[in-house]
């Protein structure tokens, strides 16, 4: 259902982007449910976890604050860097428990040459149970479903980790290393669409 679009009545009758994934975790099917981080998101949690909760009928538990951050700073992000859908963060809730995951997000609107970055984040409460790998694939499918990137991209550490096994699982491949202003030196990894993307060489 990629980029599918549904009426949620928690949102005053209104249009939410109501995303949903699926990933396989050691033969056992993992959902995530994406909501889009917005103003309407931002306001409520200023409001207190409670009224949150409530209005997007989602559990927060011991996730609460770093929700909050993850909302704020995403909020900030987006002011920033003013994109369209789905171009921007998300959080990423289990369907079948209501619970608050994890966040994932686009960092940026896709460049002239047709890349994506993505990133991830899985609550800690939750690490180790697949909704890493289910986020990073919800966002690939969403971006080939726009028909306008036609490569995935990921940074990581330069190091063998839960996260760089999540990409892999996710299809992508290290394809050498790059120097981030912020992080120093970290790995590059891409995913080629089929398809997909401006027609414009591939970035290296």
């Amino acid at each position: 259902m990629a980029g599918e679009v549904e009426r949620d009545d928690m949102d005053d009758g209104g249009l939410r982007r109501d995303l949903e994934g699926r990933a396989m975790n050691g033969g056992r099917g993992v959902q995530v449910k994406l909501l889009e981080i917005d103003h309407q998101m931002a306001a409520a949690m200023e409001r207190g976890a409670g009224e949150f909760e409530a209005r997007f009928r989602v559990s927060l538990g011991e996730s609460s604050e770093v929700a909050g951050v993850v909302i704020s700073q995403t909020r900030g992000m987006v002011e920033a860097d003013p994109r369209d859908r789905p171009w921007g963060g998300y959080l990423a809730i289990d369907p079948l428990t209501a619970k608050v995951v994890g966040t994932c997000a686009f960092k940026a609107r896709p460049a002239e040459e047709g890349s994506v970055e993505i990133a991830y984040f899985t609550f800690p409460p939750f690490e180790g149970k697949g909704y890493g790998t289910a986020m990073a694939l919800r966002l690939i499918e969403m971006a080939e479903s726009s028909r306008k990137v036609g490569r995935i991209l990921a940074h990581t550490l330069p190091e063998r980790s839960g996260s760089t096994r999540i990409l892999e699982k996710a299809g992508m491949s290290l394809i050498g290393e790059v120097i981030d202003p912020e992080d120093g030196l970290v790995w590059r990894w891409a995913r080629d669409l089929e398809g997909a993307g401006s027609g414009k060489p591939r970035p290296p």
